[in-house]
């Protein structure tokens, strides 16, 4: 029987063409496994070394067409305490919220924001000043209120101003996440600098 070899050029044609099968098929699974909500918590360390926690819960939506994209809500919870503002120190819980739109190509996460959906707001009696004994004994009750409310809306304002920097930044095109995977209720995926992010599905 003779035997038909297959040219070089026809070889890799059809590498090519089942590797973007393959690669499409996955795509689907990985877009109807994404759909709901993920949740994950970790801790963000500032450059004065105050610590906030954070709680950040991720939800996709697959669009009306029957394809690998869809819209994303994310909100993030942050608790911080002990930030430092002059000789005092603070405590508060802030709560963002942001609209964008996702695409898994290839494997891979890509992820867009509109930032005139931002949100941000301070927790409501969530503010708590540790303010020093000498503020305490040389300052009037009422100054002290005041500046309470003047401290919760300039942490609000700055808190704004550097999350909408952020997704700003993520406006125009989409950010790459790589290696996404989803198993079960698990799924992580790297950033730009290969750091691994996880999170657990919640419905």
């Amino acid at each position: 029987m003779n035997r038909v070899s297959i040219p070089n050029h026809c070889m890799f044609f059809i590498l090519v063409l089942l590797s973007a099968l393959f690669s499409s098929c996955d795509d689907d699974r990985l877009s109807e496994a994404i759909q709901g909500t993920w949740n994950t918590q970790y801790n963000l360390t500032s450059n004065d070394q105050s610590v906030d926690s954070v709680n950040e819960t991720l939800v996709f939506k697959k669009g009306n067409n029957d394809d690998t994209s869809g819209t994303l809500v994310e909100t993030k919870r942050y608790i911080s305490k002990n930030y430092e503002y002059g000789d005092d120190t603070y405590d508060y819980v802030l709560d963002s919220y942001v609209e964008g739109k996702w695409e898994i190509i290839a494997g891979d996460l890509y992820v867009s924001y509109d930032v005139s959906t931002l949100r941000v707001a301070v927790e409501e009696k969530s503010l708590k000043v540790h303010y020093s004994p000498y503020e305490v004994l040389s300052s009037d009750l009422l100054d002290l209120v005041a500046e309470k409310n003047e401290l919760e809306k300039l942490i609000q304002k700055s808190c704004y101003s550097d999350m909408f920097n952020y997704y700003h930044c993520k406006k125009d095109e989409s950010y790459q996440y790589s290696d996404l995977e989803i198993n079960g209720n698990s799924m992580s995926f790297k950033d730009s600098e290969q750091e691994e992010y996880h999170y657990y599905k919640q419905n």
